[in-house]
This record gives structure tokens, C-alpha cells and sequence, in this order.
């Protein structure tokens, strides 16, 4: 097997000769089918004597029918052309809820009960084995049967082999028939383990959506799984599985979730913790009340229903909509007695201060539809205050960090971006820091803009090869060229 980057200086060379000598041949970062291939998927092969010949690039060459070829891509919306789609198979590797759900469990599993992923990993193996030895059994048997002469009632040695064949067969059986048993016997304890790896799995969709947001907010998957493995380093006092798991699983949503937000735009913090609880906690919000919120309602308000004089009467259409939604709230609000409700309407914070009256009545998320309905110069203040009270916060900001925490918590392979406001200058700091602790003379900065990308490539690459750090600064000036900058740090 030979990888090789569509953009790498030897990527002719490579894909000559994986073709002439039967080679796999794999290219990675794939933007485009080159048309040099197309000659190779098109199959246009002509016979010269015994050998199969194809064009590649300029050159006409032996073809060998070993070669093999395989794109990948890490753009999941890669658009293959019409004249390109049918000459190629199209597997899609993507994450899936599912997927990540086994992946996250086997982790767990394998930090918190190792032995029983290695009983697991043994039944399979096991498993394959018999069933290995089983076809064989049942291949010989039909051999031997198909070249038997004569009377097969009168061939002792076949009758014989057939009676071991069979004896082996139903040992065979017994043996997979208990080895089912104990694969569903450890699936069962493993089952504990699972409620950690569906949250996890539903985390890192809430997450992938943020795209949607910003093209910023692009997360990778090898930095959640990062964030998981730390999560499982958490040392608990827990006396039993159940309550270790929901310790733990708790435990991910803040950590996740104050990772994520220390990479946000401060604008877009609420949205996020919003669009979080909500994927997270579904079950809090009742049925209508998620529409009614984001204002796409279809219920009709009753207007018959009186609204009390202490109502703005500009939110009276606002309230009758959200009385119309939750019906069995009418009477439990109590909206008529001023005696309740008077101070609160006044309340220069009243999302913190709902009548002790209706307050353990109503779930967080109500409370928050009510500050909506009555009080909407609040309702940012109001969805803070929820989002906080669901997730066991006391505030919607990241927690500090600086160059020592972030240096501490990832690695070579993991890339540092520092988004800066006008006005900030974080190079000073950070070329200390790096003085601190790889040395002046292992530490390297170069201002992008103008002709610097290909300096900057080379010294991106001397410094994987030495082991030293580099700061690209002005980023913002050369956004067309960092897709070239990533396919050559992958």
C-alpha cells in the first residue's frame, strides 16, 4: 500500500508506478477527481501482444491488473462531477450516532471494567473460530460424500468419519450455543455502561451543528474523543456503577460544554447553551412549549381568556398564546391575584424572582416562557438563568485559561488557533512563553500576507522534523490559502 497527496510533488511519479507494478495505491485529501485518472476508471485499456496498456498523463504504460485504488476525502459535502460519480464507488465513512455510541462505550469500558472488553473481544474471536471449524466440517463431510464409491451403507471408514464429523458438530454447536449465551450474559453488564456513551454520542451532533453557526465552529472528532478519555480520569466516590456513570455523565456536559465555549464568539453563547439543554434535555420541555418559544406556534391564542389589568396590554396577545399552549397552567399561575404578581412585574430582575407561589409549580422551562409572555425586555436574562439552572452552572462563561493550560492539554498533533479583538496582540506573551519552555532558538514567527505562504510552508515543516514551534500571524489575510496550509499539516 502506497499514500500519496494529490497535491505531492511525487504524485505522478506514485500513481505510475502503483499502475505498472499491481500496487494499492491510496490518495488522501481528494478536492477533485484529477482528470489524469480518468483514463484508469474509464477502464480505456488497449492490448499490446500479452500486456493491457493505459494512458497516464503523457505516457502510455503496462497496465497491471493487481493495481488498486482508493480516494478518501475529509469533506463530507466532496462534489463528484456527472462524468466522474459513475466511475467510482462511494463509501461513506462518516460518523453516525451509532458508531460513535460503540466507539464511546468500548472506551468506557475499556478504562472502567477492562476485563470484560477483553471477554468480549475473546467470545468473538472464539465465536469466528467454531464457526471457521464448523464450515470445514461440512465441507469435508460433502467431499467425502460426493467421492465415496460404491455402497455407502457397506463403506465402514465413511460411516465412521461421518459419526466423528457429526459428533464434532454437535460438540461444535454446544460450544457456540454457549458462547451466545455468555456474549448476551456480558452485554447485559456492559448495558450499564451505555447511558455515558448515548450522551456523549448526542453531545458531539449538538456540537457538529454549531457549523451551521459559523464556519468557525468547526470541531473534530479526535478532540472530542480527547475530551471524553479526560472526562474518564474523573476519580468519583461512587459505590456502585449506576451512580458512577451518572456522576460521569453529568460531569461530561459541563466539561464539554465549557470547552466548547471557550472557542465562541461571546454573541453567540446563549444560542449555543440554548440549542445545548435542548437537544440535551428534551424531555423538560413540554409539547408546544419549543415552538411557542422560537415564536412558530400554530396554536390559535384564546381571546376570550381575561387577562388581568396588571398586563402590559401589549403582551396580552403574547400571554393568551401561552395560556392557549399550556392550558393546565391557567389556573395554577394565579395571573389575577395583584397580591402575587404586583411586585413581580415591577421585579428589575424578575426572572430570578417568580412568586414563591407558582415558582416549584412550573418547570425551569416555563418560568422562562412566562418572563416571555410578561416580561420580554428580560428574556435574555431569563434564558441564562435556564440554561444554567439545567446545566448545574452558576454562569454562562468560560472558565480562564491561559498558555501554560491550554500548552498542557494538547499535543503535536493538535493545532492552536488564538482568535484575537482589535487591539489585542497575544505574540508577546506567547513568544515568552515558548522561550520558557522549548527555547529562543526553537521558536519561529512569520506575519502572513503578500508572498509569505510558501516560506511559511517550509518552515512549518522544519519545525515538525526539529520539534519547535511556529506562529503564523495575520491569518485573516490569507484565508484562500489555509485549505493548503491544513492538507499539509494532516
Amino acid at each position: 500500500l502506497e499514500v500519496v497527496n494529490q497535491h505531492d510533488p511525487r504524485f505522478v511519479n506514485s500513481l505510475e508506478l502503483a499502475v505498472r507494478f499491481g500496487k494499492t495505491l491510496m490518495i488522501e485529501e481528494v478536492t477533485e477527481v484529477s482528470p489524469m485518472l480518468f483514463p484508469i476508471l474509464r477502464k480505456d485499456f488497449t492490448r499490446q501482444g500479452p500486456r493491457w496498456m493505459v494512458q497516464v498523463g503523457d505516457k502510455v504504460m503496462d497496465y497491471n491488473e493487481s493495481f488498486k485504488l482508493f480516494l478518501t476525502t475529509r469533506n463530507p459535502s466532496l462534489v463528484i462531477p456527472p462524468d466522474a460519480s459513475p466511475l467510482v464507488n462511494e463509501i461513506n465513512f462518516s460518523v453516525t450516532r451509532a458508531g460513535l455510541e460503540g466507539q464511546l462505550l468500548s472506551f468506557t469500558i475499556e478504562h472502567e471494567k477492562p476485563e470484560l472488553e477483553q471477554d468480549k473481544s475473546r467470545l468473538l474471536k472464539q465465536e469466528e473460530e467454531l464457526k471457521l471449524e464448523l464450515a470445514e466440517l461440512e465441507h469435508t463431510l460433502l467431499q467425502a460424500l460426493a467421492t465415496s464409491e460404491g455402497n455407502i451403507l457397506e463403506n465402514k471408514v465413511l460411516l465412521d468419519s461421518l459419526n466423528e464429523t457429526k459428533l464434532k458438530s454437535d460438540t461444535i454447536k454446544d460450544a457456540l450455543q454457549n458462547s451466545k449465551q455468555l456474549t448476551v450474559n456480558i452485554d447485559q453488564e456492559r448495558s450499564m455502561f451505555l447511558p455515558i456513551a448515548v450522551q456523549g454520542s448526542k453531545i458531539y451532533f449538538l456540537i457538529e451543528d454549531l457549523r451551521h453557526v459559523s464556519h468557525m465552529y468547526q470541531f473534530s472528532l479526535p478532540v472530542f474523543l480527547t475530551q471524553f478519555k479526560k472526562l474518564l480520569q474523573i476519580e468519583s466516590t461512587a459505590h456502585s456503577v449506576e451512580h458512577r456513570i451518572s456522576h460521569l455523565t453529568q460531569c461530561l456536559q459541563q466539561l464539554v460544554f465549557q470547552f466548547i465555549l471557550r472557542s465562541l464568539f461571546k454573541a453567540d453563547r446563549l444560542t449555543f447553551a440554548l440549542h445545548y439543554v435542548h437537544g440535551l434535555f428534551a424531555s423538560a420541555i413540554g409539547p408546544g412549549e419549543w415552538p411557542l418559544f422560537r415564536g412558530e406556534s400554530t396554536v390559535e391564542p384564546d381571546l376570550r381568556v381575561p387577562i388581568p389589568a396588571w398586563v402590559s396590554q401589549d403582551r396580552t396577545a403574547a400571554l393568551q398564546q401561552f395560556l392557549a399552549v399550556c392550558p393546565s397552567l391557567t389556573s395554577t399561575l394565579q395571573l389575577e391575584n395583584y397580591s402575587v404578581w404586583g411586585r413581580w412585574s415591577e421585579s428589575a430582575a424578575p426572572e430570578g424572582e417568580l412568586p414563591e407561589a407558582v415558582h416549584s409549580r412550573l418547570t425551569p422551562f416555563q418560568r422562562l416562557l412566562v418572563v416571555q409572555a410578561i416580561r420580554p425586555d428580560r428574556i435574555e436574562s431569563a434564558m441564562s438563568v435556564f440554561a444554567c439552572e439545567m446545566l448545574g452552572l452558576t454562569a454562562l462563561i468560560p472558565a480562564s485559561s491561559n498558555l501554560t493550560e491550554i500548552h498542557e492539554e494538547t499535543s503535536a498533533t493538535e493545532y492552536i488557533l488564538l482568535v484575537t479583538t482589535p487591539g489585542a496582540d497575544p505574540s508577546v506573551e506567547l513568544e515568552e512563553f515558548a522561550c520558557s519552555v522549548v527555547g529562543a532558538d526553537n521558536f519561529s514567527s512569520l506575519p502572513m500576507g503578500g508572498d509569505q505562504a510558501d516560506a511559511a510552508i517550509a518552515m512549518v515543516r522544519a519545525a515538525a522534523r526539529s520539534g519547535s514551534w511556529v506562529c503564523l500571524k495575520n491569518m485573516h489575510l490569507v484565508v484562500g490559502w489555509i485549505p493548503e496550509l491544513e492538507k499539509e499539516l494532516n
